[in-house]
């Protein structure tokens, strides 16, 4: 695995994942109008990058926002992103969280694969505050105006 992927670049695609929420989960997301998705265009990162502060190796692919893997055709590139998803999803590497009253989560968003779970809020409302800390200037800084857009 490792000889198909180092050396590699991803492509990302936002208009993709957001073309996702919609057919998985309609009215999840915004449907985005065209001047909107010229506001997200590609972003091409080296697919195996080194963690600037462990120095360890991580894989940055997202299956909702991957279109395509270099050297690769599409169907390659979905393929290699699915076999990448089954090693990381493996019962040893997977940590799921079960939600009690007061938890506060971090992770790194570096070097981790995150997916909300279906949960049952009885009794009460979710209430969720995000927050980033960097160690370095994000490689695509964040649109925040755009995202919440796109989240409404």
């Amino acid at each position: 695995m490792r000889d198909r992927i180092e050396g590699r670049q991803v492509t990302h695609n936002f208009n993709k994942h957001n073309d996702h929420l919609l057919a998985k989960n309609p009215g999840s997301a915004k449907p985005l109008s065209a001047e909107d998705r010229t506001k997200w265009p590609d972003r091409i990162h080296d697919l195996v990058q080194t963690h600037p502060v462990t120095g360890k190796k991580l894989y940055f692919v997202t299956p909702t926002l991957m279109k395509m893997i270099s050297g690769y055709s599409e169907d390659e590139s979905t393929e290699l992103t699915a076999a990448l998803l089954v090693h990381a999803t493996q019962p040893e590497f997977v940590l799921r969280h079960v939600w009690q009253v007061g938890d506060l989560v971090f992770w790194d968003n570096r070097a981790s694969l995150h997916s909300a779970s279906p949960a049952i809020y009885s009794g009460g409302e979710r209430l969720m505050h995000r927050g980033y800390a960097y160690t370095e200037p994000p490689a695509c800084p964040i649109d925040h105006e755009l995202s919440a857009a796109a989240a409404t």
